[in-house]
């Protein structure tokens, strides 16, 4: 009984460990608060999304620190890219950046870089947003090695055509590494059962000994 007390307890901080790993990493990503937690110029927020732009400036950004202890996460993001295709006489595309560095402004990953040129998926994967239609889904795992990192957009308006590029992003999340699916809980969970039922026979067996 008391084998089977303790597994049931180790279980049960396993869950609840697994579930508090998900615990959310960055501030505000959904932007209901604006642009609280976030770093930002030439950026607005339109509906509960963030919109940069080329429209005040040549150039607009978005960045928020993140303090990470060893290990893996994942990043995620939706978003909908309209940079403009246009590239007057002797100017370049427009192009957005999306990065991940050190706030030492160390390079740590480069995560998406769409212009003309490129589709620019560099790392990571890309899938259609379940939430937001016309948009993009992107996800990317990477390692934390318990220093500040910080995530970045950038869109710069290299052809110089004031407001003709927008990128807009949303539902920005960055958590540990992916917890057991549910399908591993359900086995834990029956293999706990079978410990009760197992735990249960043998008291009964105890009992007839004890009863002779």
């Amino acid at each position: 009984m008391k084998y089977f007390f303790a597994v049931w307890i180790s279980a049960v901080f396993f869950v609840c460990g697994a579930i508090e790993s998900r615990a959310e990493l960055i501030t505000n990503g959904n932007f209901e608060n604006g642009l609280d937690g976030w770093v930002s110029y030439g950026v607005t927020v339109d509906g509960g999304e963030a919109v940069l732009s080329d429209t005040d400036d040549w150039y607009s950004y978005l960045s928020q620190e993140v303090f990470l202890d060893p290990g893996a996460f994942t990043l995620e993001f939706d978003f909908l890219n309209l940079i403009s295709p246009e590239e007057p006489d002797n100017a370049f595309p427009d192009v957005v950046f999306v990065s991940l560095f050190y706030s030492s402004e160390e390079y740590l990953l480069d995560l998406y870089a769409p212009s003309l040129f490129s589709d620019g998926y560099y790392n990571g994967h890309v899938t259609d947003s379940t939430v937001k239609i016309d948009w993009t889904h992107y996800s990317v795992t990477f390692k934390g090695f318990d220093i500040p990192v910080v995530l970045d957009f950038a869109l710069y308006g290299k052809n110089y055509i004031p407001g003709d590029s927008e990128f807009r992003v949303d539902n920005i999340a960055i958590n540990s590494a992916p917890v057991p699916e549910p399908s591993t809980l359900m086995l834990m969970g029956a293999g706990i059962v079978g410990l009760a039922g197992a735990s249960r026979k043998k008291m009964r067996k105890a009992l007839k000994r004890h009863n002779g």
